[in-house]
């Protein structure tokens, strides 16, 4: 069972408010009754509580304040999830994770032609600090920036470059560490410039976001993210809408990340928050085929889908290490 509450607001005509909360009670299968019992976390939701012996109490809770100084741009603040994307999954940033603090600017130029929008994040590890005064150490945390750059050449097609950083903020022998300047960039591509995609302390990729509308009813899509060395990520997929019969909808999704994509050294570096992925719910390492047939008639609808993954591992060089 499922409780809670949600409030918006207007406050004159350039400043919105929106809130909400979930409270949850849940039995679940279980294959994801081992999952959360040792992640101590209910995906997509924030950590649990024990309920009646083999169920969970978990909750998820957002809200923000939205203020728009002009119609081309856009000021929210807040605790609040993303996703960035055409399909049912998200290589590069999605809406998997539980909500976490952000400050987010969105920008809109050349007629909507380009629109820009830059995310800093406040995320945090299930790792906690050194014990100290306190009984219970804080955990972790870590900065996260995204910034991803729209373009729209032709109304029919849409191409995003995408950049994220997870900025380390601890050290085990150091403590908390300061800011790495090139964090508070605006800029896209200035991070992974500055740094490199191999940074040992800083986890750096870069995507690509691709969506072309051929015809009204049809929209195809793809991502590519690349990571350090060889570790990257690719998606294709197809949706349709009212094609051939008005209410049915379909969708093809294949999508594929090398093993070990999105993570670092320091693991707490790894793309990640909460103790789970920003991007698919499977972290790395796997092949995913999604198929999806939805049908819509007035107030009633049906979904039927059929998902196929495999999981990836390395196989390692027994030549190499002899």
């Amino acid at each position: 069972n499922t409780r809670g509450f949600r409030f918006q607001a207007d406050i004159g005509e350039k400043v919105s408010v929106s809130t909400s909360f979930l409270e949850s009670q849940s039995s679940v299968p279980w294959y994801l009754y081992n999952y959360v019992n040792d992640s101590k976390v209910m995906p997509g939701s924030g950590r649990v509580k024990p309920f009646k012996g083999t169920g969970f109490d978990h909750n998820i809770a957002q809200g923000y304040v939205s203020y728009s100084p002009s119609d081309r741009v856009n000021l929210q603040f807040g605790s609040q999830k993303n996703f960035i994307g055409s399909g049912y999954r998200s290589l590069l940033l999605s809406d998997h994770s539980y909500t976490y603090p952000q400050l987010k600017a969105t920008f809109s130029m050349a007629r909507d032609k380009i629109r820009y929008h830059v995310i800093h994040a406040w995320l945090q590890t299930l790792k906690r600090l050194p014990q100290g005064d306190t009984p219970e150490s804080l955990f972790i945390r870590k900065n996260g920036s995204f910034k991803y750059l729209e373009f729209q050449p032709i109304k029919q097609i849409t191409i995003g470059l995408f950049e994220s950083v997870m900025w380390n903020r601890f050290d085990p022998q150091e403590g908390t560490l300061e800011p790495n300047a090139w964090m508070y960039s605006p800029i896209i591509g200035t991070a992974a410039a500055a740094i490199g995609l191999d940074d040992k302390a800083d986890n750096v990729s870069v995507g690509l976001d691709l969506s072309a509308r051929p015809v009204k009813q049809v929209i195809l899509y793809g991502q590519y993210l690349l990571d350090k060395g060889s570790r990257d990520g690719y998606q294709v997929g197809l949706r349709t809408i009212d094609l051939g019969l008005k209410g049915l909808g379909l969708r093809l999704e294949y999508n594929s990340v090398s093993p070990f994509t999105y993570s670092n050294r320091p693991v707490q570096q790894g793309y990640h928050h909460f103790g789970e992925p920003l991007a698919h719910s499977m972290g790395a390492g796997y092949d995913e085929l999604s198929v999806g047939l939805m049908y819509f008639y007035k107030r009633w609808y049906a979904d039927l889908s059929y998902v196929r993954a495999d999981q990836l591992r390395d196989v390692p060089d027994i030549k190499g290490e002899l």
